[in-house]
């Protein structure tokens, strides 16, 4: 049996914003470094490869979010920001058994279909795309700006840019640690033993057709 965790607009969206994210961090690396600036040359190709792709990743966004086919990933950022009990145990202790117990010991704290850990690189991340975004424009623009803001943008936005190379890090590493959390977001499909111990809230407590927030299930 499986379950189905994300709709395709969903993935979509995930996938173009790691391949942004990845043009992002290349080219900023690119302009930050000096070394690197050096050996790769065409300093204005990699800053408009860098601006296009940011702005790229906001106009996706915005994208991803309209009309009916965003229904699934705003349903997403609605449980995103719930909290609940369950939350509450999983920051308290909860985590270990969810991310380093061996399968068969203690049960994690029954969350719901995104942990509390999830949910704060959800958030995280959107600030983080929020704030460079507007110190970027600044930086962008910056002929129509005075240099106290320009050099307060360029130290907020490298400053956010490093925390958020951290961050995404960390997700890749978890995710690949999580081979069946990776299939949930490559298929859109996760298998339903996994689900419901690691989003216990999420799969076990539900009747198919029941909330159109719950998963579907699957043969």
């Amino acid at each position: 049996m499986t379950v189905r965790r994300f709709d395709l607009n969903t993935r979509a969206f995930h996938w173009a914003n790691a391949v942004g994210f990845a043009v992002l961090a290349a080219t900023g690396a690119i302009m930050f470094v000096p070394a690197l600036s050096e050996a790769v040359g065409r300093r204005e190709l990699v800053r408009v490869a860098h601006d296009t792709a940011g702005y790229s990743i906001v106009a996706w966004a915005l994208l991803a979010l309209a009309g009916s086919w965003g229904r699934g990933l705003r349903a997403d950022l609605r449980e995103i920001d719930l909290r609940d009990a369950a939350d509450a145990d999983w920051v308290h202790g909860g985590w270990r058994a969810d991310l380093f117990a061996r399968r068969g010991g203690v049960p994690p704290p029954p969350v719901g279909k995104f942990n509390p850990g999830q949910k704060l690189n959800a958030a995280f991340t959107a600030a983080a795309i929020a704030v460079l975004a507007g110190t970027g424009t600044i930086m962008f623009f910056h002929t129509h700006f005075p240099q106290w803001l320009k050099a307060g943008a360029n130290l907020v936005h490298d400053l956010t840019a490093a925390a958020l190379v951290l961050v995404v890090a960390g997700h890749v590493v978890l995710g690949l640690r999580d081979r069946e959390a990776l299939r949930g977001m490559a298929t859109g499909h996760v298998d339903r033993a996994w689900a419901q111990r690691h989003h216990g809230g999420w799969a076990n407590v539900r009747s198919p057709g029941s909330d159109p927030r719950r998963p579907s299930v699957d043969p």
